[in-house]
């Protein structure tokens, strides 16, 4: 069939890893890309859907049907929504998954590196053909160090190490106290102390439980009432058998500008089907606008839930999934060097 006219707004449409060679197109470094990135991909891997947007030779198909492995190839609406800016769609689904193809080399136009936390797009020569996914800077941020005059010696040296490596560190337990990875539950066996967190064992927990972030901070109360609250909503969620973990986070409250704030991320570990509940009456309990909330899997986003008739007191809103690093995002957590967003 030819694929570029059967494609109009409102048809059904079938994407699978053959579609990309049918389309007479140079796609070799897709394939290339595909063996060495998306292990055990069934032989007959599709995405079907409806074709909702054409823009400039590119489609979003609104997903109806995937296979699980091809999951790094669809997107969020706010993902769809900042990349193209006529996107608009009403009453949208947050959990609903979006795919974007390149008409004309039948490519996926975007791939989420899931262990990386970044969405890569992709990149076409002149002639239209496949080249690679272009990969975000991975400097971190970093300066790089200029060049001692030759001749001279430094008194003291300093090494510069990237956030993932020093994260990768931080894992090990190289660079932390033994008591502070560590301690004696009542049985007297060692456990890991569920409040020390890495960006690593945070991932971990995002894509295996469901975890919330949530804090008891209010704006216009004072500090030791907002310092108060915390400490008792800590020990609330530890009563309840949740992991806790303290992190800094930066939001705004409904109609303010982005503040710091003290909050906690929050896990699932007993896998109780009254989490999101529990979490949402302690939410309201301290007049919260909302918490974010995301249930257990790497292919599932994250949402902010209201708990104040000022928002929308029950409602939700998609949020995004997790991205790790992200230096310019307004809206943050920082968990000891690294920063998680939802995007």
């Amino acid at each position: 069939m030819n694929m570029t006219t059967d494609i109009k707004l409102g048809s059904s449409f079938t994407w699978t890893l053959q579609s990309p060679m049918e389309s007479g197109k140079k796609v070799d470094d897709f394939y290339a890309f595909i063996d060495d990135q998306l292990a055990n991909v069934e032989e007959n891997a599709h995405i079907s859907g409806t074709v909702i947007y054409i823009s400039d030779g590119s489609i979003v198909i609104q997903v109806s049907e995937m296979t699980p492995g091809l999951f790094p190839f669809t997107l969020f609406y706010n993902e769809v929504k900042n990349r193209f800016f006529d996107f608009k769609l009403e009453d949208v689904n947050p959990y609903q998954k979006y795919f974007c193809l390149d008409v004309a080399s039948m490519v996926s136009m975007f791939l989420y590196y899931e262990e990386e936390g970044f969405l890569a797009g992709a990149e076409f020569d002149e002639e239209g053909n496949f080249d690679f996914y272009e990969l975000p800077d991975n400097n971190d941020g970093l300066v790089p160090t200029s060049e001692m005059p030759e001749g001279e010696t430094p008194d003291q040296i300093n090494i510069e190490l990237p956030a993932n490596e020093i994260e990768s560190y931080e894992t090990s337990g190289a660079l932390l106290n033994i008591e502070d990875i560590i301690l004696v539950d009542e049985n007297g066996c060692l456990t890991p102390r569920v409040d020390r967190c890495s960006m690593s064992r945070a991932e971990t927990w995002f894509n295996t439980r469901d975890c919330a972030i949530l804090t008891a901070w209010r704006g216009g109360k004072s500090r030791k009432t907002n310092d108060d609250n915390n400490r008792k909503l800590q020990r609330k969620l530890r009563e309840l058998g949740y992991g806790v973990t303290k992190i800094t986070g930066w939001f705004a409250e409904k109609d303010k500008e982005v503040a710091r704030e003290n909050s906690f991320l929050t896990v699932n570990l007993n896998e109780e089907d009254s989490f999101r509940s529990n979490i949402y009456n302690l939410s309201e309990l301290y007049e919260q606008d909302s918490f974010l909330y995301k249930k257990a899997g790497r292919d599932t986003p994250a949402v902010l839930v209201h708990t104040n008739d000022d928002t929308g007191k029950g409602t939700e809103e998609l949020a995004g999934r997790l991205r790790i690093g992200n230096m310019e995002a307004d809206v943050y957590s920082q968990i000891k060097a690294g920063r998680i967003t939802f995007e």
